[in-house]
């Protein structure tokens, strides 16, 4: 309080001070311009001078001011921009989540334009698309994805490689992701998505050379491996359209693949559908010496090796230690035909039908017995055969066996 009053007593003198001394001596000041004079005394001067100086002095910030607003309303209306389509999209995204796909895609492409990430704009509107059945539509927002300022490459290839797996195209598929290059050969979906685009394309030398990445990247923990290598090689001998490039699916197989008696089967199947019985009996020998298998044995009846003779003396010589075995049985049978030995081998299909009664051993019986002039017998064995093969016919009232057709 002290302190106040001596300041308020201290103006008060001052100001005394200052009128005093303004009537003592006013001053004088002229001001001439052209024709034009002002006159004054130098306290007014003096304050208009002051107060000239603090208007040029707030008019020059207020101008500084203005020209700062311009980028400060620039970046706001810029920001406003961006939070309405940061907003929008999450509605979108909100709609494609709750299945509601037209209004997803309504709102995600009026949005695109504003939104921070427009790529996810249009992925959701490509997949709401696909997911409503219009696959052109949702390839038209993959290209405006591809040509729009920051294009993601990556998510754009899954989404349309899982749309086009969708729509049974799976060579596109995998066209779509080997664009990628080599650079997303470490992602674990993509090399996911690769291996089904193979495997519903047939391409198993795409497959088999997908292999190794596959194990080191791709999501298999519930996938055995060594079954899909084998399925690879099944594939590959499968496709074979020529001795020549069978050689070479061979070749390509592994060899436990080799060894595999199902993949060898394949193998001599293809084999003897190109006529080529003497390796395939060669072949057959080789495995068979270390590996007993009742499908290669099967195989063995169907080869017309070198010397058919000699086939089934090395054949019958297998007997001893397979006598009941059903296949050795047929294949045996099949031999006998070669050889011209008709009631030899009517004997050794009877054999195998009596260990198995399976659809082959019912068919060379009947043909067999029919051409011998037994057709009732030969019918009974057909008809047995066909119901082997077609043994699903649902439980149907049937008319008694002793009725004739009138």
């Amino acid at each position: 309080m002290r302190a106040l009053f001596i300041g308020v007593l201290l103006a008060l003198l001052g100001s005394v001070a200052l009128v005093a001394l303004v009537e003592s001596d006013p001053g004088y000041v002229l001001i001439a311009y052209g024709q034009h004079t002002v006159e004054t005394s130098i306290w007014v001067g003096m304050l208009l001078a002051v107060s000239l100086t603090l208007v040029l002095y707030y008019l020059f910030r207020f101008l500084r001011a203005v020209v700062q607003s311009k980028g400060n309303l620039s970046q706001w209306l810029e920001n406003r921009r961006l939070e309405r389509g940061r907003r929008l999209t999450a509605r979108g995204a909100l709609h494609f989540f709750r299945g509601e796909y037209t209004q997803a895609r309504r709102v995600l492409l009026s949005s695109a334009a504003e939104s921070p990430q427009p790529a996810l704009n249009f992925l959701l509107a490509a997949e709401s698309s696909s997911a409503l059945g219009e696959v052109d539509q949702s390839e038209a927002h993959y290209l405006e994805l591809e040509g729009g300022e920051h294009p993601d490459e990556l998510a754009a290839a899954i989404s349309r490689a899982k749309l086009l797996l969708a729509n049974h195209q799976p060579a596109r598929a995998a066209e779509t992701l080997n664009a990628l290059g080599s650079g997303a050969s470490s992602n674990a979906l993509v090399v996911q998505l690769l291996a089904d685009a193979y495997q519903a394309a047939d391409d198993w030398g795409g497959l088999t050379t997908l292999l190794p990445n596959l194990r080191k990247h791709g999501r298999n923990d519930s996938v055995d491996m060594a079954a899909l290598a084998k399925r690879c090689s099944i594939g590959l001998l499968h496709n074979a359209d020529s001795e020549e490039a069978l050689a070479q699916a061979w070749a390509a197989c592994a060899d436990e693949q080799r060894r595999d008696s199902d993949v060898l089967a394949i193998y001599v199947e293809r084999l003897l559908a190109f006529g080529a019985d003497v390796p395939a009996e060669k072949l057959l020998l080789k495995a068979l010496k270390k590996d007993w298998q009742p499908s290669l044995v099967r195989l063995y009846g169907l080869c017309a090796g070198a010397d058919s003779a000699k086939q089934l003396q090395r054949a019958e010589g297998w007997l001893g230690q397979h006598a009941n075995d059903a296949q050795l049985l047929l294949a045996l049978g099949r031999l006998c035909l070669r050889e011209k030995l008709w009631g030899k081998a009517r004997d050794y299909f009877s054999s195998s039908h009596q260990q198995e009664a399976s659809s082959e051993a019912c068919a060379e019986l009947a043909r067999l017995l029919f051409r011998m002039g037994e057709r009732e017998q030969s019918a009974q064995y057909y008809r047995e055969g066909l119901l082997l093969v077609e043994n699903s016919l649902p439980e149907l009232p049937l008319p008694r066996q002793d009725l004739r057709a009138s």
